[in-house]
């Protein structure tokens, strides 16, 4: 009897060290990789315009990682229009351009 006490209460002991390491999600990146995350205010972040995306239905833009339509508001500012070739955004009261930056450099080869 007192044999099946301790079988059960090791039994016991090792499912609660165990569900423990088991309740964390297996496909959510190391602590190491998603680093320490501030909390910032983005209302005097820079505007970075990094896509444009239209169709006949829609226009978007990302900008500062954020996927914006007309009238919405990012970094504390508002999208007023959207073209092929910039987006145009109010803040503070003026109106500002944003452009696509190119990203890549040209290497010519010599030859």
């Amino acid at each position: 009897m007192y044999s099946n006490i301790i079988n059960i209460s090791l039994l016991l002991i090792s499912l609660v060290v165990t569900s423990n390491s088991f309740s964390q999600d297996p496909m959510r990146p190391p602590s190491w990789m998603t680093g320490n995350k501030v909390e910032t205010s983005n209302k005097g972040r820079a505007l970075n315009l990094q896509q444009i995306l239209i169709s006949k239905d829609r226009k978007l833009a990302v900008i500062n990682e954020v996927v914006v339509t007309e009238g919405e508001r990012v970094s504390g500012a508002r999208v007023k229009s959207i073209s092929e070739q910039w987006v145009k955004v109010t803040r503070s009261g003026r109106t500002i351009t944003l452009r696509i930056t190119p990203t890549t450099k040209v290497y010519s080869r010599e030859k």
